[in-house]
């Protein structure tokens, strides 16, 4: 695993470089945004990372993993205002600082048609505090750091090596999505989803439910627009 540092360091070159991509997306290559699958539904990925999903716009910061777009999230996203039918965040935002989370979220929210909805998956506060509380390390991965003991075992988990800027449990994402014009926010479980079918969940959500350690949030744009926006 890279410093963060380093990553910081990337990611802001990156990021100004990827200004440019965006005005590219937004003109030459409107192509590359447009929906992806049969059903003619525009389904986003916001930070793919290496995992990209078919049938959705995967959006990256890295310009060297395969996506249709490079973008810094924080810079705003290159989709017209109620044009995008589903979003999907995996594991993305706790490596933001919440007003940068809750920018990207406000942007979900702008580019989302009315009954759009976002699903947000981020490791779960709640779940860890418990195991913690249990004394229950074999609950935690032993990932980035090689430790045995519960404690250093939740610092892995919450913190990352500096990798994570915060961390998030149902109630705090609940706060946060209502505030920036979200409804029906609800608490879910991996492969479970108003928004996308459980099967294709099944075939790119590596959790089951079985056995997963985040927090799984699904919420929706709201019909009509709040008149403070």
């Amino acid at each position: 695993m890279k410093a963060q540092w380093i990553k910081d360091l990337a990611h802001a070159t990156l990021g100004e470089l990827s200004a440019l991509n965006r005005f590219w997306l937004r003109t030459v290559a409107r192509s590359r945004l447009k929906p992806r699958r049969a059903d003619g539904k525009l389904w986003v990925h916001l930070g793919c990372g290496r995992h990209y999903i078919e049938g959705m716009i995967n959006v990256d910061v890295n310009p060297f993993v395969r996506s249709e777009a490079w973008l810094d999230l924080r810079k705003g996203l290159p989709f017209a205002p109620e044009s995008v039918d589903a979003v999907y965040c995996c594991h993305v935002l706790e490596h933001f600082h919440e007003p940068e989370a809750r920018k990207i979220v406000r942007n979900c929210w702008r580019v989302l048609k009315p009954g759009g909805g976002m699903r947000i998956v981020t490791p779960d506060l709640r779940k860890a505090a418990e195991a913690y509380l249990r004394g229950d390390a074999d609950w935690f991965s032993d990932f980035p750091d090689k430790r045995r003991s519960a404690g250093g075992r939740l610092a892995n988990y919450l913190f990352c090596r500096d990798q994570h800027r915060l961390a998030y449990d149902f109630g705090f994402w609940e706060e946060i999505l209502a505030s920036e014009g979200f409804a029906a926010v609800a608490e879910k479980r991996p492969h479970d989803s108003t928004i996308f079918p459980s099967a294709e969940l099944a075939a790119f959500e590596y959790e089951t439910p079985a056995k997963h350690t985040s927090v799984f949030v699904e919420a929706f744009r709201l019909v009509q627009s709040p008149a403070s926006r």
